[in-house]
């Protein structure tokens, strides 16, 4: 199976990180062959896994949405969890703030 991704209206040096290392990590995990070219990442291999690296993708998306960063942690914390339920932690942790303390200093999770 084969599958054109949209990347436009992202920054696809946040989204692939630098020198692509992102794209070759997912490569490695996933039984896949990534192609970015322009706005459109191609994604050819067994259908199961270019299902899941298409919802890793908007996983990533969404985080660069949010504002947030995508760092190797995120990237590998992201892929297990696809592969655990099929969908990335996006949707369900971010860095916007969770608490405020008494001094009304915003407290917000660590993430690296």
């Amino acid at each position: 199976k084969t599958l054109a991704y949209s990347v436009e209206g992202i920054d696809q040096r946040l989204l692939f990180g630098q020198n692509d290392v992102f794209l070759r990590i997912i490569e490695t995990r996933f039984d896949v062959r990534i192609v970015a070219r322009g706005d459109t990442v191609q994604i050819a291999g067994d259908p199961a896994e270019v299902d899941a690296v298409s919802g890793l993708l908007d996983d990533l998306a969404t985080r660069l949405h949010q504002g947030d960063y995508i760092s190797e942690q995120y990237l590998n914390y992201a892929i297990s969890m696809v592969r655990e339920n099929g969908q990335g932690p996006a949707q369900s942790i971010s860095t916007e703030a969770l608490l405020t303390s008494a001094l009304r200093k915003v407290i917000k999770p660590r993430i690296k």
